[in-house]
Formats: structure tokens, C-alpha cells, sequence
């Protein structure tokens, strides 16, 4: 996250919660999934607080080893 704390992140079951406040608070929902090969994804939105839009966001971590 380059360095900006996360706030109240919590994961239940395959969906993920959190907030960042940088310096807008923006509050991020979404779904966490691991394929066959171990890589982690996750996607889903977060609006910044005092906005009306809607924006996607995703994030991955490969597993290099394939185990």
C-alpha cells in the first residue's frame, strides 16, 4: 500500500473490508480468491468518503513457486 496504514481491514470468508485514509478517507469493499496455482487475487470498489463515485481497485500476489 505504499506506506498508507490500513484502518478496520477485516476478512470474513472470501470478502475483505477495509479503509484508508490518504488524506480522503476511502472505504474498500471486496472479494479475495486463490486459483489452482496458489496466486491470491483480490478485487472489488471503494468510494471516497463525501463522494458519489464509484471506483475498481485490484490487487495480486503470485505464488513464483507453484506450490
Amino acid at each position: 500500500m505504499h506506506g498508507n496504514p490500513l484502518i478496520n481491514g477485516v476478512i470474513s470468508g472470501n470478502k475483505v473490508t477495509f479503509t484508508r485514509d490518504i488524506p480522503q478517507r476511502q472505504d474498500y469493499t471486496g472479494t479475495i480468491t486463490v486459483d489452482s496455482d496458489g496466486n491470491v487475487l483480490m478485487s472489488g470498489t471503494f468510494t471516497p468518503v463525501g463522494s458519489n463515485s464509484l471506483y475498481k481497485w485490484n490487487s495480486e500476489k503470485l505464488n513464483k513457486w507453484g506450490v
